[in-house]
């Protein structure tokens, strides 16, 4: 008995290592001054998008655990150019980076009025912390660092700043013409930051750190279209309550439900109407708001990503069925759903007809990751989901632990 014992405590010792390797490896390196390769102490450097991230030590050394591969490794640091490496496997090997000294131009620098920047101000929290009853309460720590500019342009100049990382961008709107939007002039209001923007999220539970490229706000005749370009570092609190905790991952659930990345992860489960979402064809919603599915269009690339075909140029309106507490209901359940008659259908459940969103296919080919994110610009959205932002971003580790 005691040999089957044993025997099974070093079963149990072997299946506990494998799961700890697959949770992710250590990466280690040292970041230098490109001029003079002395090493630059108080470098932030973390995975983009994760809680995983430290500081350089005085010999510019740093080391990262429990890194999941492919990834994003970010290094920042005030007075350098910001850099970015694409981490695609494990590599056992010390990584050197080397910075490059920032040159600050004195026309990035602008004076203006208090009551000037406060507009300013306000308008960049509505378009990139969000307008929801969570992204109210986000706290902007440093508003000082932003820099605000407005100017008339084209757009051909925003695709030029953005002609790397492309399948970083977000964008908001209600609509888009590409071949207007790039042959006419239109109003432009961006923002750039000195150092990286910090955040603190009161009722989520953490702090977020971002370093912002740039933001970029166009009008046109239509509509607002949204740009912006930005790298994310999430810094839990420190010595939480199992409480507290517990508060902070049901905040984060319901923040994150009934939004864009809650959508798309969904639709990457293929479980949109087990997370109360239903698509509907815009050309047809004033004949019966025919239901759609989409499934014969979707391609599962890998486990991280699948593409979205043949659906270039529509436009889906997305109807969201969510109770009071903001949590989905279950669309196949049979007994309180009927889809036998579009008509009978929203008869019965006409409450929900405000609850609209749209979503646009811009490109024949458009990616969606496992964690809900976009990886091109391709797909946009529109009408209430976009009044979600930087609270819906939920760090992958949370909607894990909150089974998301």
């Amino acid at each position: 008995m005691k040999k089957v014992f044993r025997n099974t405590s070093i079963l149990l010792f072997l299946l506990i290592s494998i799961s700890t390797v697959s949770l992710g490896q250590i990466v280690t390196g040292n970041v230098l001054d490109n001029s003079n390769s002395n090493p630059i102490s108080d470098a932030t450097v973390y995975i983009n998008g994760t809680i995983i991230g430290t500081s350089t030590n005085t010999n510019g050394v740093f080391t990262l655990k429990n890194v999941n591969f492919p990834c994003k490794l970010v290094v920042s640091r005030v007075g350098y150019e910001l850099k970015i490496i694409n981490l695609d496997s494990y590599n056992p090997e010390r990584i050197t980076i080397l910075l490059k000294e920032k040159t600050v131009h004195l026309s990035e620098v602008s004076i203006i009025g208090k009551s000037t920047r406060d507009k300013n101000v306000e308008i960049f929290r509505k378009y990139f912390l969000g307008s929801d009853e969570w992204s109210k309460k986000i706290i902007l720590k440093n508003e000082s660092v932003l820099n605000f500019k407005h100017y008339t342009d084209t757009v051909k100049i925003l695709n030029e700043d953005f002609n790397i990382l492309n399948e970083e961008m977000k964008y908001v709107n209600s609509g888009y013409d590409d071949s207007v939007i790039r042959s006419r002039t239109r109003k432009i209001f961006s923002v750039k930051a000195t150092t990286p923007v910090v955040l603190d999220l009161p009722t989520l539970g953490y702090k977020l750190s971002i370093d912002l490229v740039g933001f970029y706000l166009v009008e046109t005749p239509k509509n607002t279209i949204c740009r912006y370009l930005g790298y994310y570092y999430y810094q839990p609190y420190n010595h939480v309550s199992k409480t507290a905790e517990r508060r902070f991952q049901q905040n984060r659930t319901e923040a994150f439900n009934n939004s864009r990345e809650h959508f798309c992860k969904s639709l990457f489960n293929n479980k949109l109407m087990q997370n109360g979402y239903l698509l509907i064809d815009k050309n047809t919603e004033d004949e019966n708001l025919q239901f759609v599915n989409i499934s014969n269009h979707i391609v599962k690339k890998d486990n991280k990503e699948i593409l979205i075909t043949g659906l270039m140029g529509k436009t889906l309106y997305i109807y969201s069925f969510f109770n009071y507490a903001n949590k989905p209901i279950d669309l196949t359940n049979k007994k309180k759903f009927n889809f036998s008659s579009a008509d009978e259908f929203w008869q019965n459940n006409y409450n929900f007809l405000n609850q609209k969103s749209s979503i646009s296919f811009i490109s024949d080919t458009c990616c969606i990751r496992s964690d809900g994110s976009i990886l091109d610009d391709n797909i946009m959205f529109g009408g209430k989901m976009i009044l979600k932002k930087i609270d819906a971003m939920i760090p992958e580790i949370y909607l894990q632990a909150s089974g998301k």
